[in-house]
């Protein structure tokens, strides 16, 4: 319930715009439509914009496909620990917050991500991996967010990140990956929904009907979809 009332005094604030959007079945942890929402919001002229997924695993990671700086937010005694192992939720973190730091196993958890974060630093350097910042070292702050305690260090965490994005030239780096992403997404929606339409190519309806019958491989069938709507 505080939480709750924190909230809704900030959407009493005129600087303050806040949206609720449902998952509406997507599968990574973002509405298909929160990329939009963020690009209207900083059209508007929004300087910061929050975006709280619905709860992540292993697989539900398309927050870093919209936003420039990602912080996982952990709680003791909760199972996180286990969450930790996976590697695709871990890996995308750039700032690790532990909530609730008050609670016995708060200080176990935050040396089993310092542990982990150590293992995988050296992995970094070992594979050279071109897709992660390896000059960012991840920080682990600890805080308990209904009494506002490790807030600001939270704050100052992501206002240093955005700097190091800025002088490092990894900002431009994440926004063309962001792009390339979001675009992708989008013409496989496209592609999709053409398909659904009761008005859909009487040939793509066949080769549909042939999967069916395991008459045709659906990659065969995929490849034709493609060439159909590839330009000449």
């Amino acid at each position: 319930m505080g939480d709750r009332v924190r909230m809704g005094e900030l959407s009493g604030d005129p600087g303050v715009y806040i949206r609720s959007m449902a998952a509406r079945g997507e599968l990574g942890g973002l509405c298909q439509a929160a990329s939009g929402a963020v690009d209207l919001l900083r059209a508007a002229g929004k300087q910061l914009v929050l975006v709280e997924t619905v709860g992540v695993g292993q697989d539900e990671v398309d927050i870093m496909r919209v936003a420039h700086t990602t912080v996982l937010v952990s709680v003791p005694g909760l199972g996180d620990d286990v969450q930790m192992m996976k590697a695709g939720l871990f890996e995308i973190a750039d700032i690790h917050v532990v909530n609730k730091a008050d609670r016995e196993g708060a200080g176990e958890t935050i040396s089993q991500i310092q542990a982990m974060l150590g293992l995988n630093a050296k992995h970094l350097d070992t594979n050279l991996d071109t897709n992660r910042d390896v000059s960012w070292q991840p920080p682990v702050l600890p805080a308990v967010a209904l009494r506002g305690e490790g807030v600001a260090a939270v704050l100052d965490a992501v206002s240093s990140h955005a700097s190091h994005l800025r002088e490092t030239g990894e900002l431009g780096i994440r926004e063309r990956r962001m792009a390339e992403a979001r675009v992708i997404k989008l013409a496989q929606a496209m592609i999709a929904d053409s398909l659904r339409r009761p008005d859909a190519d009487a040939t793509s309806n066949l080769d549909l009907d042939r999967v069916a019958r395991r008459e045709l491989s659906p990659y065969v069938c995929a490849k034709n979809l493609l060439d159909r709507v590839r330009p000449s």
